[in-house]
């Protein structure tokens, strides 16, 4: 999964990032990490924006990354065993945003 790191602290984030909120550096260099986490909070779409209509319904969660970086993607794939603390693995990123799958 790739990500961002801060060239004067070292401070990971997930891109876009244009200030680094720990030094206000404005100088990042890519880094990438393992796409393992597991899931923090989740959500069921059932009512979705007019682009989604067709998705519903869909699953958006909460990741915290094992390294400890958390991301907003969603679920593809069965959703059967979507709980709290549900280990996930990093799939793709696209024009809707970051796609996961559970282990």
């Amino acid at each position: 999964m790739d990500i961002v790191t801060c060239t004067q602290c070292q401070k990971r984030y997930i891109p876009p990032q244009y200030t680094c909120f720990k030094c206000g550096g404005t100088t990042f260099s890519p880094a990438e990490i393992k796409g393992r986490g597991s899931v923090d909070s989740f959500t069921t779409i059932w009512v979705a924006p007019e682009k989604f209509m067709d998705q519903v319904p869909y699953h958006v969660i909460v990741v915290t990354m094992e390294d400890g970086l958390r991301v907003t993607g969603r679920l593809g794939g069965p959703a059967e065993g979507l709980v709290l603390d549900a280990p996930v693995e990093f799939t793709e990123k696209n024009d809707i945003g970051y796609w996961f799958r559970l282990l």
